[in-house]
């Protein structure tokens, strides 16, 4: 399977920064959770990230979301077939991201990150998350489950995680 041009230039980014950051296959896996192999054909170009690889990849490498291409989705009107072409820089709109890793016994000020920035919910992608209001009351988050942001806006909520866990901000 040959790589397209937008994949090709991709991969090369992306092993360009790991070297110049010094990380190796290894060490970008062990910090993204992504396998080595995965990243391994992203780089050749021949495997568009999906979005949670992308921001993983991102967040890592200290690169922009921008600089991954979309993948295509069929047109509506139209053959499921015929696809139209996307990117990231072609975005209507701007989407707030933010991989947040949550260490054992470290509490976060929710309402605090959620004022921030323009964050819709927060996805719990690992671990897991117990929330604690200022009222005493606590909610246990699982992988897969969202809460809304606009909630954590109108209160103190704190975050606390029994083992490292990962939190997806999505605006």
């Amino acid at each position: 399977m040959a790589a397209s041009e937008p994949l090709a230039r991709l991969g090369q980014r992306l092993r360009m920064r790991r070297v110049e950051i010094g990380l190796s296959l290894r060490a970008l896996s062990d910090c993204t959770g992504v396998a080595p192999s995965t990243i391994s054909r992203i780089e050749n170009g021949l495997f568009l990230p999906t979005f949670l690889t992308a921001v993983r990849l991102a967040e890592a490498l200290d690169l922009d979301l921008a600089d991954f291409p979309a993948q295509s989705p069929a047109r509506p009107d139209g053959d499921p077939n015929d696809t139209v072409p996307l990117s990231l820089d072609t975005a209507t709109s701007s989407v707030a991201v933010r991989l947040q890793v949550l260490a054992p016994g470290v509490r976060k000020d929710l309402r605090r990150i959620a004022s921030g920035q323009p964050y819709r919910f927060l996805v719990v992608l690992n671990g897991e998350v117990q929330i604690r209001a200022r009222d005493g009351s606590r909610l246990s988050l699982r992988p897969g489950l969202r809460l809304d942001c606009e909630l954590l806006r109108q209160d103190t909520f704190f975050a606390v995680a029994a083992k490292q866990a990962e939190l997806l901000w999505i605006g």
